[in-house]
């Protein structure tokens, strides 16, 4: 869950949803949870929709409109479904999601 005293999930929440992280709340929680939500996206989409995703940000779509038209929802909804993913797994299955190498 990573180093000091308060692992980064309970930082995430004890802070802003994970949209609204900037780099002046908690960089590292956005990175670190970040990176846990796109495993988690992969984990619940596949990876061809996170690659058709950037594709799409690099022809100029807005975030919210390929957002959506990827994955088929809005992003805090999907955000809201890993907040719950979060609090109802334990250690185990929320390290699962990471790859190990």
């Amino acid at each position: 869950y990573g180093p000091g005293d308060t692992n980064v999930i309970d930082r995430y929440f004890d802070g802003p949803e994970l949209y609204n992280v900037t780099w002046e709340s908690d960089a590292n929680v956005g990175y670190q949870v970040g990176a846990w939500f796109v495993a988690y996206l992969a984990d619940q989409v596949g990876e061809d929709k996170l690659l058709e995703f950037w594709i799409n940000t690099q022809s100029g779509e807005l975030f919210e409109e390929n957002f959506l038209s990827t994955f088929g929802g809005d992003y805090r909804a999907y955000v809201d479904e890993f907040d719950a993913f979060l609090h109802s797994n334990d250690q185990t299955a929320l390290l699962e999601l990471l790859p190990t190498s």
